[in-house]
């Protein structure tokens, strides 16, 4: 789930409602319906998030792509593992400020940087580096959490 956040910008509630109709291997997207303000949209599949999503098993019709353990019902909440594997990566050692901690949502944001970026590669800017929006007062910055996540990510 985290990959698909991370490399969709998927936000948790969509991914958990995620069903395999909505999965098109051949077009490579996934139709995510009604996402935040009951707004439909498509998210297009990288080679990852492909890769990932032709591994799991039980691809039926009907069925949630990330179904709760044993069922076929919804989750309603990321798991803990998530918290577990940012603490054993240090994402948050040294960052104070637990709203500057990398949460599952963070990941979504991190989408949003990368994409910034190349936006602004595209558009000359002279250093190429990651920036996110900083949520207290909206100037554009590389973050603690950017560079946390850039050491982290796979190339």
């Amino acid at each position: 789930m985290a990959l698909l956040s991370l490399y969709t910008g998927m936000r948790a509630g969509e991914i958990f409602q995620l069903r395999w109709e909505h999965v098109n291997f051949t077009e490579g997207t996934l139709a995510i319906l009604d996402g935040k303000g009951e707004q439909s949209r498509v998210a297009h599949m990288t080679r990852q998030v492909r890769e990932m999503l032709e591994a799991l098993p039980d691809k039926k019709r009907g069925h949630l792509v990330f179904p709760q353990l044993g069922t076929n019902t919804r989750r309603v909440s990321v798991s803990a593992l998530f918290r577990t594997v940012t603490n054993s990566l240090g994402l948050n050692d040294g960052i104070p400020d637990r709203r500057d901690w990398i949460v599952f949502h963070s990941l979504r944001h991190i989408l949003e940087c990368q994409t910034y970026a190349q936006r602004s590669r595209g558009n000359g800017s002279a250093d190429g580096q990651h920036a996110c929006r900083c949520r207290r007062c909206g100037i554009w910055r590389k973050s603690a959490h950017c560079q946390k996540m850039e050491k982290s990510l796979p190339a």
